[in-house]
């Protein structure tokens, strides 16, 4: 009960308080809320770094209880691949030291990878993993301008180079066709 009546005669003191009071009063918890802003702003100023950098690491750390664990062993997003060849059209005319090739670019062949990190193996020692990389790769007949059943013909540039390097011309070259 006393303490009631306490609360009650500070409401009364509190309500009969002359406005510039009130002024004062308003005043001293701005300028308050004001500098704990500011020594707020100050500590960020000088400690964000630190403190950002501290948190960024330890969630960045890479452990098999990590939350990005999952992602790094199998990436969640499929990666694309596209391939391009080039079509030699007029192979007949190898012989022929005067007819340059003419070749037309073909592709895009797209393929998907699935990569996959396996045979992890944690070093404790040195705060290394070593890992594996199991890569499977998938046609992709939407996204290509192409099938794979294509028959390409082709410079076979290794014996392109040992024929000149050998003093060889355009007959020692090799007609590849996949």
């Amino acid at each position: 009960m006393i303490s009631t009546a306490t609360i009650t005669i500070q409401c009364a003191i509190s309500t009969s308080t002359p406005p510039s009071s009130r002024v004062c009063n308003r005043r001293c918890i701005l300028t308050s809320s004001g500098l704990i802003l500011v020594a707020f702003g100050v500590f960020l100023t000088f400690c964000f770094h630190a403190v950002f950098r501290d948190i960024l690491y330890e969630e960045l750390k890479l452990r098999p209880t990590s939350r990005g664990y999952d992602a790094w062993v199998t990436p969640p997003f499929p990666l694309s691949m596209d391939v391009y060849f080039f079509n030699w059209t007029n192979p007949e005319d190898l012989k022929n030291a005067s007819t340059k090739p003419i070749l037309e670019e073909l592709g895009p062949y797209r393929f998907t990878e699935r990569p996959e990190k396996v045979d992890i193996v944690w070093h404790n020692h040195n705060h290394t993993v070593s890992y594996r990389k199991k890569s499977v790769y998938f046609f992709d007949e939407e996204g290509s301008n192409g099938t794979l059943d294509d028959v390409i013909s082709s410079i076979n540039v290794v014996a392109l180079v040992s024929a000149r390097w050998g003093g060889g011309g355009w007959t020692a070259l090799e007609i590849v066709t996949f």
